[in-house]
């Protein structure tokens, strides 16, 4: 069973590193476009939430018996099979993990604009994949 003291510790860092990502979200594209402190800042945050619900998926997998995925991307289609997050979710939770592998492996160059639109309409697919785990543990 997964240790609620654990999952609300990972939530709460998740949602540190997404607050830091919301002081910039009034910020022009064009401001992100010309100021690398800026764009190392979003992106490093954005990297560690995602990273988070990495965390988070594979200690509620890992703790409830769920089995050994292969991937972070098969943490998340196990997750719809248990009923804890939707096929939708599944489908944002892999992006989500592609979207930090490009940031921390340098797979591709970082599309700012991609980058900008993450941090001004996305953030709420986290709180929304955090709420399914909330919900789904009755915390």
């Amino acid at each position: 069973m997964a240790k609620p003291n654990v999952v609300l510790r990972k939530i709460a860092f998740i949602r540190e590193h997404l607050q830091r990502v919301r002081r910039y979200q009034g910020a022009a594209l064009a401001d992100l476009l010309k100021d690398r402190d800026h764009q190392d800042i979003v992106c490093f945050n954005l990297y560690q939430a995602i990273q988070g619900c990495m965390d988070l998926a594979s200690h509620l997998v890992s703790d409830e018996g769920w089995g050994l995925p292969g991937s972070y991307g098969e943490t998340g289609d196990i997750l719809v099979r248990q009923k804890v997050i939707s096929a939708q979710q599944a489908q944002i939770f892999h992006d989500m993990v592609s979207f930090r592998n490009r940031i921390a492996h340098g797979y591709a160059e970082l599309d700012f604009k991609r980058v900008h639109e993450i941090m001004t309409t996305n953030l709420q697919d986290i709180e929304d994949f955090i709420m399914s785990v909330v919900d789904y543990l009755h915390l």
